[in-house]
């Protein structure tokens, strides 16, 4: 729902490292360093410091853009040059393109991002990036041929959507004004697939927002492997009623700006796939079957260019067909269908891959009550499980088609720990990679010959480093000593972690964050921070940046920070992460309650002094809180807080709690707005009026029943702002307005 790992590669790689043309193979090892939680620290962290100054922000390293060959890369250094370095050759680097060439009759284009063409001839580079929504952008984008040293300019410099090189290097595709354009780069004829793009009505080769936000789905079209085809979404999204927010510029009147939002138990688009024949000049549509009122979160080529995979769900999501297409004729036959009692969990690019071999699969699931990796046939037939047991798998990064490895992260350890595994296709027992105690994210090369780990713990800031596919590293790339001597400067308070149960008998993970002394009869106040959204996870042996810096400014004026992660989270397999279906908020709420009254129960807790602050999921949890457990929490802030579900998104909403016409008390019982007479305590609502996610809606309703109630409460509201409340003076500013509340209210 919200917070989602942006889909744009950085560029700049190992620069100051391997530009050296040597490759230090360095041992340096942090895991034994303990940053500053010897108490040898003296200052105190202050609010500027972590969202203004921004000083414990940690930077990972940066993924290298991997070439074909499986064991180069692409790097550029200050100049802009761009070098192709043999990883395990360094003393190999050839240059192949001078910064200045990255110029457009005479001026200088700004780089944003770049892609190769397969065959590694071609550039086509991003400039000027404008963001839309959460994930998507708007760019003006040219093509570089290496070979020519020609520039070519993409739709005659306007600004286009997704742009993409076609397989064979000959052509760019993009979108402009909802319509779908091939561009072919030697002579520069452009060939429009579609004519009736129209804003809020019809889109093609581009996602509508609530598949953006929910399917994390924005580029809306694929090229076939041979360059033959191209197959995309069209959006007739027509009949899904408007959203408009109001926008105040420097002028005597506000804007407006109306966009496609369907709330739930609305009309979504009506999605269809086209395949384009890009010869023939004829587009042919897909059979999906004759239900309209369904979802397409996702389409994949499979290794034959004549054959479209996809991935049809029903609106109600319990439910995932998995269809083949032929490009030809638009004719699909079902290769199997998923079921699920309650909801099909989120599909994404990793959901559904195919084998080199082209006569088999990998699909991802969680029939077995935890999600796991199965190997399919082409018939449709499950060949065998590749993984197995009471764990998850969080994260499928591919397949070495060379040594016959699929390569995944994984809950195995510990739900509070991730570790990177490989395990042979042909079935077998799963190889450890990555496997030190934290938190261990890695991002595969081309082939899946290469990887760069991002580590950290509760303890320690990310260190990344580059790896074989057999685990062995390579070089570190990042070891943030720089963090690290940062934080050896303060006085900062552990990460310790916990567990207890309900008196539901069910147990809950939580971690706590305590000043270094507390005299012996002493009541401390407590905030709890909560998000506890539907498969999230807070409680983690993971490093949390800036948030963890902002609470010791709490815990150094002697309050004790919590984070509970209730049921409905994630880590913990479906029965766990599922048990709140169609009753969304009941049981979150219960747990952040009861885990509030037995902290109520530690030594050195003040039981009068308890409050809960969150964003999003969390802002609505947090409400939901205060008025439940209006005997249990004093204070309450509630950043860009959903209120009444009826006021979000089909996708997300209906996938937990059913559409509201058929579970009206799913989304009743559980409002915040339902309970506005029981407010008794300190509540502080936070809302950019911008916000083209959770709607400010959903704060001036419960500020309107709260009026009506007579209560006192409190408001901020930013004009313009978004969902993230980040541009501008707002982030320093709203954690400033969070933090003076908690101080002078808790």
């Amino acid at each position: 729902m919200f917070v989602k790992k942006s889909a744009i590669a950085n560029i700049k790689v190992l620069r100051n490292i391997l530009l050296t043309g040597v490759l230090l193979v360095l041992f340096v090892s942090v895991l034994g360093i303990n940053p500053g939680f010897a108490q040898d620290g003296t200052e105190k962290v202050e609010v500027e410091q972590v969202w203004k100054q921004f000083m414990f922000f940690s930077k990972g390293a940066e993924n290298p853009k991997w070439m074909q060959d499986r064991k180069s890369i692409c790097v550029t250094d200050e100049q802009k040059d761009m070098y192709v370095i043999d990883i395990e050759n360094t003393q190999n680097a050839k240059k192949i393109l001078e910064g200045k060439a990255l110029n457009y009759q005479g001026s200088d284009i700004g780089l944003s991002e770049f892609v190769f063409s397969k065959d590694e001839s071609k550039l086509l580079l991003f400039s000027e990036m404008k963001s839309i929504y959460r994930h998507s952008a708007s760019f003006v984008a040219y093509v570089y041929d290496l070979k020519e040293k020609k520039m070519t300019q993409v739709a005659n410099g306007k600004r286009i959507k997704s742009p993409a090189l076609s397989p064979d290097g000959q052509s760019v595709s993009y979108v402009l004004d909802n319509n779908l354009y091939v561009q072919t780069i030697s002579e520069g004829r452009t060939q429009p697939l579609t004519s009736d793009g129209k804003w809020n009505f019809i889109i093609n080769g581009h996602a509508d927002w609530v598949y953006e936000e929910e399917f994390t789905l924005t580029n809306g079209y694929e090229w076939s492997p041979d360059s033959k085809y191209i197959a995309y979404y069209r959006f007739d999204e027509s009949k899904v009623p408007e959203y408009t927010l109001v926008e105040y510029p420097d002028s005597a009147y506000p804007n407006l700006y109306n966009y496609k939002y369907p709330k739930a138990g609305d009309a979504n688009s009506v999605v269809d796939i086209y395949v384009y024949d890009i010869q023939k000049r004829l587009g042919q549509k897909v059979d999906l079957g004759t239900e309209k009122d369904q979802y397409i979160p996702r389409i994949y080529w499979t290794k034959s260019g004549n054959q479209l995979a996809v991935i049809r769900m029903n609106r109600l999501q319990n439910q995932a067909d998995v269809l083949l297409a032929d490009a030809r004729t638009g004719q699909a036959k079902l290769l199997f269908t998923e079921k699920s009692d309650t909801y099909i969990s989120e599909i994404n690019d990793q959901t559904l891959t195919f084998l080199n071999d082209g006569k088999q699969f990998i699909w991802q699931s969680e029939r077995d009550g935890y999600n796991h990796l199965y190997l399919y046939d082409l018939s449709g037939k499950v060949i065998r499980p590749l993984t197995q047991g009471k764990w998850e798998v969080t994260e499928f990064y591919g397949v070495n088609d060379i040594k016959q490895l699929a390569y995944f992260q994984s809950a195995a350890q510990s739900p509070l720990e991730r570790q990177i595994y490989a395990v042979p296709i042909s079935g077998g027992e799963t190889i450890a990679l990555a496997a030190q105690a934290g938190w261990n994210d890695a991002e595969f090369g081309v082939g899946c010959s290469y990887f760069v780990n991002t580590h950290s713990s509760a303890s320690l800031p990310p260190t990344a480093t580059l790896n074989r596919e057999t685990g062995e590293q390579v070089i570190l790339l990042k070891d943030n000593a720089d963090m690290l001597e940062r934080m050896s400067r303060f006085q900062l308070a552990p990460k310790e972690f916990f567990s207890f149960k309900t008196s539901e008998g069910v147990e809950l993970n939580g971690y706590w964050l305590k000043p270094a002394k507390i005299k012996k009869k002493a009541k401390l106040p407590v905030l709890m921070f909560v998000y506890g959204g539907p498969g999230s996870q807070l409680v983690a042996n993971k490093y949390d940046g800036a948030y963890y810096f902002w609470f010791q400014h709490f815990v150094d004026r002697g309050y004790m920070v919590v984070c509970v992660d209730n049921r409905g989270t994630g880590g913990r397999g479906a029965a766990f992460k599922k048990s709140t279906y169609a009753d969304m908020g009941k049981q979150e709420a219960q747990d952040q309650i009861e885990a509030a009254k037995w902290l109520a129960t530690q030594a050195n807790v003040d039981p009068a002094r308890i409050g809960i602050w969150g964003w999003s999921f969390g802002g609505y949890l947090s409400s939901l809180c205060l008025l439940l457990g209006n005997d249990v929490f004093k204070t309450a802030v509630a950043v860009a807080p959903v209120t009444n579900w009826r006021f979000y998104d089909t996708i997300y909403t209906e996938r937990y709690l059913k559409k509201p016409q058929d579970n009206p008390l799913g989304y009743d019982m559980n409002s915040p707005i339902s309970y506005a007479d029981r407010l008794k305590g300190n509540y502080l609502i936070i809302h950019g009026m911008s916000d083209d996610n959770v709607h400010p809606q959903n704060s001036m309703r419960m500020i309107e029943e709260l009026v009506d109630k007579n209560q006192t409460f409190d408001v901020m509201v930013y004009p313009d702002q978004n969902h993230g409340l980040s541009a501008g003076n707002a982030r320093i500013h709203v954690f400033n307005k969070i933090t003076g509340y908690i101080l002078g209210n808790l």
